[in-house]
């Protein structure tokens, strides 16, 4: 037994210390493949959640609105006209709603609500079709894909 272990030692050159270059880039690859893998998956769930926080703040500001027409019998032209008492916090968008329904968005005004809007700049398009915020094509204000961005 004594003698197999002197012979793993002088395998391993026992006594030494330290790691040799092979072993360091072995682990160095290896580090490289998992970053590699966990950075898009990382970003991905970045890029969801300020969807989601985009469109809820989308929803806010139309059930502020709607709050807004029954205090006042109509709709608010825009986001500003919502003091705190209909939203609370910081708004990273202007919104503008139709006249009828409350809802966000009034023909032209898609334009101005992505030249103002801080989810614009976070790589967000508005989706004119569902009313909602996305991470979608790259084209400018394109009526016929649905989507607007910003100019």
């Amino acid at each position: 037994m004594k003698r197999i272990m002197s012979r793993i030692g002088k395998a391993f050159h026992y006594g030494e210390k330290g790691f040799t270059l092979i072993e360091l880039l072995i682990v160095i690859a290896v580090l490289g493949v998992l970053a590699g893998v966990a950075v898009p998956n990382v970003s991905g769930f970045l890029t969801a959640g300020k969807v989601q926080a985009a469109n809820t703040e989308s929803a806010n500001v139309e059930t502020g609105a709607q709050a807004y027409y029954g205090a006042n019998g109509s709709y608010p032209a825009n986001s500003d006209s919502l003091t705190s008492d209909y939203i609370s916090g910081t708004l990273k968008a202007k919104y503008y709603f139709s006249s009828s329904t409350g809802k966000i968005g009034d023909g032209a005004k898609y334009a101005d609500l992505l030249a103002g809007a801080d989810w614009a700049d976070d790589g967000l398009n508005w989706d004119i079709s569902e009313n909602r915020w996305t991470k979608g094509v790259e084209n400018p204000e394109d009526a016929t894909n649905g989507t607007a961005t910003k100019p």
